[in-house]
């Protein structure tokens, strides 16, 4: 099995077409799931979700290539970057 560098993650996660699988989840899940997102629209928010999560773990191994090879990055440089997320997201 070959494993996708992070860039090409970030590069495929939401293209192509969908494609029909089957998934086990806790019934606690689905119901909440169902509830939040009506039975038509589970599917959807599975998908959304399960795309937030790869690209979060993409980005985190990005980090962690970039720190191996320079070191920590600094507390400072975090929060300069945190605070202009914010901002674009509307939150500030």
């Amino acid at each position: 099995m070959s494993y996708m560098t992070s860039a090409e993650v970030f590069a495929q996660v939401g293209q192509g077409p969908t494609k029909p699988i089957t998934v086990t989840l806790a019934q606690g899940t689905l119901a909440a799931a169902r509830d939040l997102a009506g039975p038509r629209g589970t599917s959807s928010l599975v998908e959304r979700a399960l795309e937030r999560e790869l690209r979060r773990l993409a980005l985190e191994q990005l980090v962690e290539d970039y720190e191996r090879e320079h070191g920590p990055i600094p507390p400072e440089d975090v929060a300069v970057q945190m605070a202009r997320l914010a901002r674009a997201r509307g939150e500030s």
